[in-house]
């Protein structure tokens, strides 16, 4: 499967997930909360949410740009978009425009926006270098991106042991997916991305975010549920093969077991931020 069409299925399987997201709540509220200081808004400025997903973080920064500024929300998926208007309206926030819109080519004018935040999002786009010389061209003079990225395989272990399985037992369904969760996990490697682009990157910080699962089975069951990307890798799986990785991922899942029988995984996130001179 090509890149141009991985990013279209993908889209169909977010959307299938939006309410599922929006239902376990924002788990990732930490790293939201480390991104937002760098963005430096203020009230009356326009910020756009890139691959906004349910809103969680467009909701924040509506509130900090009020009662002038505006949010854009955009997301390739239309069921997260959708989502995220439901949220905007639920919260009585009417400074948050949601729109469904290619990351890669987002349908924007030039130098309209004073900051972009984009949250987990770079690490699924099939072109993220494309992605950040157009959010270089939509950003002012002065404007900031903020992006968040999972750290390196061995540091991001739910979704790396996933990765291992299938790279053993089905190597295929990866050959021509481009990036994949971890490519930006080196140290330095957002900051080479930013440069490529034209940013003056600023800095890079790394957040432990270790997960916790009640049982090698919760692991399974919850990792796989919550990411579109992987639920459309592994429906490309033949039954065996599905099979074959499930179990190949518990057993290396349960080599983190504690006495209790709770299993506690490393999960490593990693924030750059940078400017437009």
């Amino acid at each position: 499967m090509g890149a141009s069409t991985f990013k279209q299925d993908e889209a169909a399987a977010y959307s299938e997930r939006a309410r599922i997201w929006l239902a376990r709540g924002d788990g990732l509220r930490p790293v939201s909360e480390r991104m937002f200081p760098h963005l430096h808004v203020r009230p009356g400025q326009v910020v756009v949410d890139m691959a906004c997903g349910p809103g969680w973080t467009a909701l924040e920064m509506a509130r900090r740009v009020r009662p002038d500024g505006l949010v854009i929300a955009a997301d390739i998926a239309e069921g997260m978009v959708q989502v995220a208007a439901e949220q905007a309206d639920h919260h009585a926030l009417d400074n948050i425009a949601c729109a469904v819109m290619d990351a890669e080519a987002p349908a924007l004018p030039p130098a309209s926006a004073d900051a972009l935040l984009c949250r987990f999002g770079l690490i699924h786009f099939p072109h993220p270098d494309r992605a950040l010389r157009a959010w270089y061209d939509l950003l002012r003079p002065g404007g900031r991106v903020v992006v968040s990225v999972w750290g390196a395989r061995e540091r991001v272990r739910p979704l790396g042991i996933i990765v291992e399985c299938i790279e053993q037992i089905a190597p295929h369904l990866l050959r021509d997916e481009g990036p994949l969760w971890f490519s930006f996990g080196a140290p330095g490697a957002l900051a080479g991305a930013f440069r490529r682009a034209g940013f003056v990157p600023l800095g890079e910080e790394h957040i432990p975010l270790p997960r916790r699962f009640a049982s090698v089975e919760a692991f399974w069951e919850t990792q796989t549920a919550y990411s579109g990307r992987l639920a459309l890798l592994l429906n490309q799986l033949t039954p065996r093969e599905y099979a074959a990785v499930r179990a190949c991922a518990c057993a290396k899942a349960r080599t983190y077991c504690a006495r209790d029988g709770t299993l506690v995984l490393p999960m490593d996130a990693v924030i750059g931020w940078a400017c437009k001179p």
